[in-house]
């Protein structure tokens, strides 16, 4: 079950959501020093070139960190509509070097846990929008 609220789309990431409508996982790269960063910044924080491109990559990783929101509390109270509790949202080490965050099913909650393999997967995320998602590739 999905539970992130719809993004807005900034003119900053049209080609990370480019990417996401044609199933690759996109992030920048700087055109001038090849650094790889996401989110997407104007200027290289290796090099402060503003030449930049977007780049897909594998879309593979390890689990950085998580965190398990059970709906308890503040945390749950500035929700807008209807969210399924618990959920568990991580921040995803991508091998190709920099971190992404996602948010994870349900089902695979008892098996999260730091270092684990994900992969990304695409879905409608609300809006028409298709997003990444990234799940467990090896739950033991």
């Amino acid at each position: 079950m999905r539970t992130s609220l719809t993004p807005r789309v900034h003119p900053e990431f049209e080609g990370f959501w480019e990417g996401c409508r044609l199933g690759e996982l996109r992030i920048q790269q700087c055109s001038d020093c090849r650094e790889v960063r996401f989110p997407p910044q104007p200027l290289c924080p290796a090099c402060r070139s503003s030449k930049r491109d977007w780049v897909a990559v594998e879309g593979t990783g390890t689990v950085y960190t998580y965190s398990i929101n059970t709906g308890e509390g503040a945390a749950g109270a500035h929700l807008p509509g209807e969210h399924g509790f618990p959920y568990a949202v991580a921040v995803i080490e991508l091998d190709s070097g920099p971190r992404m965050y996602s948010d994870f099913d349900t089902d695979d909650l008892q098996n999260l846990k730091i270092g684990a393999r994900v992969s990304v997967v695409f879905e409608d995320i609300g809006g028409g929008i298709i997003g990444p998602n990234f799940v467990l590739t090896d739950p033991t």
